[in-house]
Formats: C-alpha cells, sequence, structure tokens
C-alpha cells in the first residue's frame, strides 16, 4: 500500500470523510496522520528563486573558481547557510526549503536578498519588480 496525501476539511462534528479519496482501501486498516495545513511556498516564489536568486548566487559564488557552481549547488550552499543544517546519520545535511510556509520561504529569499547586497553589493530583484520578458527562468 503505498501512501496518500490529500487536505480535507474536519466537519463540524469533529469527523473527517476519507471515503470520497481512498474508496480502494474500504474496509481495510489503514494508519490515519491528522497535522494542520499550512500553506507551502507558491509557485511563483518558487520560479522567482530558481530563476532570479539561485542563478545570481551561483554565479558569484563561481567568481575566481576554474569549476562553476551549479544552480543545484547554489541551492544546497544557500540551504545550509540560510536554513541551517540538521544532523543525519552521515553527517549534517541542509533543512529542506520545499516544507517552508509562504511566509517562511518569503523571509529566507530576503535574508539572500540582503546578504548579497550587503556582502557582494549584488542587488538580487525584488518578485514586484516586472518580469522580464520570457519569464524568470529562461
Amino acid at each position: 500500500m503505498s501512501e496518500v496525501r490529500f487536505l480535507t476539511r474536519v466537519l463540524p462534528d469533529g469527523w473527517v470523510s476519507l471515503t470520497e479519496h481512498v474508496p480502494q482501501w474500504t474496509g481495510r486498516d489503514v494508519v490515519v496522520t491528522v497535522e494542520p495545513a499550512f500553506p507551502r511556498r507558491s509557485n511563483d516564489q518558487n520560479r522567482w528563486y530558481r530563476g532570479v536568486i539561485v542563478p545570481a548566487v551561483a554565479g558569484e559564488l563561481s567568481k575566481g573558481r576554474d569549476l562553476p557552481l551549479s544552480n543545484d549547488q547554489a541551492h544546497h550552499v544557500l540551504k545550509a547557510a540560510f536554513l541551517g543544517v540538521e544532523q543525519t546519520a552521515l553527517g549534517p545535511a541542509p533543512r529542506r526549503s520545499r516544507t517552508l510556509t509562504t511566509a517562511e520561504f518569503a523571509d529566507y529569499c530576503e535574508r539572500i536578498r540582503a546578504h548579497a547586497a550587503s556582502e557582494w553589493g549584488l542587488n538580487i530583484p525584488s518578485p514586484n519588480e516586472p518580469e522580464p520578458v520570457g519569464g524568470w527562468a529562461q
């Protein structure tokens, strides 16, 4: 049996209806975990982060290097620097950015922009600036 995640609303009487979502499991034992929903980062935020912030930082971190950092490498550096790390059995690993709320992700991006401006003199455009023709991620 594979895991299924979905958003549903608790009914006024405290019940949650699952039958419309997983009818193939009717009559079977299942484990249900309930957690509060929170707004995850938006697609627009992600496009701006991946299309503007990460490439700008990758370019800055690549200066003076024989082999430039990829966008994925820059993303991992940013996560470790601005979200911190968690300890794993194999050592420290950057925290995940995927689970951030829209507000947390906006704060994360703003901290990166502020660092880039103060430490490198790099002006990373805000998401409120007009999107270039062809979009952020080109």
